[in-house]
């Protein structure tokens, strides 16, 4: 079975249904075509990292609440070493030492090819032999620009947006899928918060987007 990792943008345009509606399309496809067992959709905890940092606390809640709902590649992070520590009474504490760094040299070499770092930890997660990921499925323009020579980098890992992704697998894109989803999140209205607009010192409503969501690599 192929298996394909959906990055940040795709896991959050998910739940919010405000991705291009060719996108939006090709994910639903996608969906259905893995509740019939075509293939296996996964992402990370670094999408978990990235969506725990959302500011606005509606939006954050939303996306976490979704955490649950698509499995993370098992090879995410190293176990290190253990550290132990006894106190006076006898008390032992062990500690895991663990890093997100699963493949260093090529978490490097992304980062020389102009990823940011958690853009690289991503493409490094989906390219892990463990992990067994044919597809990395994003519509971030710094995978897309640079897709020729990140798959260099990672053989056997193909970029491609959900759209390029449902044609490859030659899925129905054009009809009603059922979103598997209370309410339909395609159809659902969007979730707004405000902004305060200096140029009419007043506060003004915006849709909540996956677009709001904060840069990608906050530390």
């Amino acid at each position: 079975m192929t298996t394909a990792y959906f990055d940040t943008c795709i896991q959050s345009g998910r739940r919010l249904a405000d991705l291009k509606p060719a996108e939006m399309n090709a994910i639903r496809a996608l969906e259905k075509a893995e509740r019939e067992g075509k293939i296996k959709i996964v992402t990370s905890r670094e999408t978990h990292r990235e969506q725990e940092r959302t500011n606005d606390p509606t939006l954050r809640a939303q996306l976490v609440q979704s955490h649950g709902d698509t499995p993370v590649v098992p090879k995410d992070h190293t176990l290190l070493g253990i550290h132990n520590q006894m106190n006076h009474l006898g008390t032992i504490c062990n500690t895991p030492m663990l890093t997100e760094i699963v493949d260093g040299p090529l978490f490097d070499s992304l980062i020389a090819a102009g990823l940011k770092k958690a853009d690289a930890r991503h493409l490094m997660y989906a390219a892990h032999a463990d992990n067994a990921c044919d597809w990395f499925v994003t519509t971030d323009p710094d995978f897309i620009e640079r897709r020729a020579q990140l798959e260099e980098l990672c053989p056997g890992l193909r970029i491609v947006r959900p759209s390029e992704l449902a044609i490859e697998l030659s899925l129905n894109t054009n009809e009603d899928c059922d979103d598997g989803v209370s309410g339909s999140a395609r159809n659902k209205a969007p979730m707004f918060t405000t902004y305060y607009d200096h140029r009419f010192h007043e506060v003004l409503p915006m849709p909540i987007t996956s677009s709001n969501l904060p840069e990608s690599d906050a530390f």
